[in-house]
């Protein structure tokens, strides 16, 4: 696809972004040929006549160039509509797009995005269950911050973890540690230069957390996520 077509259909984004066949190109544009998302037959399509392009430059640097040309209108529009999306599993291209921050060439671009992402991890809200606690601890929302800090950790960058890492350890501990949000603090131990942010802080804390295992084991929940914790503190 030319960038021309690209920055043309991305003029429509507001009106098309519901559309899954819509969804598709985009996703194309940020992950390429995936299997994840793609059947053999749409894989086959992409390659169709590669040979024969114009362009001289490496597949990798063309699908940088794709993902750059996206990612700002997502951004625009994400940061725009980010409660809905925060905790709502079901898009794939949100998905993708969250993951892809780490890749972009330039990050400042979506400096204003990651600000509203992080005031919006910070809210109080009633989950479906009935259980209320902080956006980050979100069944779903969990989960997709999890992915981003393991992003950037595979992408050897600490941009957005360092930040998300100051909005944790201001917050109640139990905030944290009470939720699914405990999971995004074992992801951070996996990587030593991420590990860094907020081991420290932690480690001082590991008899509270060793008295909150007890409890939890007495009120027979779940202490998985506190105990891989405390293993790798």
């Amino acid at each position: 696809m030319s960038r021309f077509t690209l920055r043309t259909l991305l003029k429509n984004l507001d009106d098309l972004i519901s559309d899954r066949s819509y969804q598709a190109i985009l996703i194309a544009c940020i992950v390429g040929a995936s299997k994840r998302y793609f059947l053999p037959e749409d894989l086959e399509a992409f390659s169709f006549k590669a040979e024969l392009t114009t362009s001289k430059k490496a597949a990798d640097v063309r699908q940088q160039e794709l993902r750059d040309i996206v990612m700002k209108p997502l951004d625009i529009f994400y940061e725009e509509h980010l409660s809905d999306h925060l905790t709502d599993s079901k898009s794939a291209l949100f998905r993708e797009f969250m993951l892809a921050l780490p890749l972009t060439a330039d990050s400042e671009r979506h400096a204003d995005f990651v600000d509203e992402l992080l005031r919006q991890l910070q809210k109080r809200a009633t989950f479906a269950d009935g259980t209320k606690g902080l956006v980050i601890g979100h069944p779903d929302t969990h989960r997709l911050i999890k992915d981003l800090i393991k992003a950037e950790a595979d992408n050897h960058s600490n941009s957005i973890a360092k930040q998300l890492a100051s909005v944790i350890l201001h917050k109640k501990h139990d905030d944290i540690l009470q939720s699914r949000a405990v999971w995004i603090l074992i992801e951070y131990m996996k990587a030593p230069h991420l590990k860094k942010l907020v081991a420290k802080e932690y480690a001082a804390k590991k008899a509270d957390i060793q008295k909150l295992e007890k409890s939890f084991k007495q009120a027979k929940k779940s202490t998985k996520g506190l105990e891989i914790l405390l293993q790798s503190l």
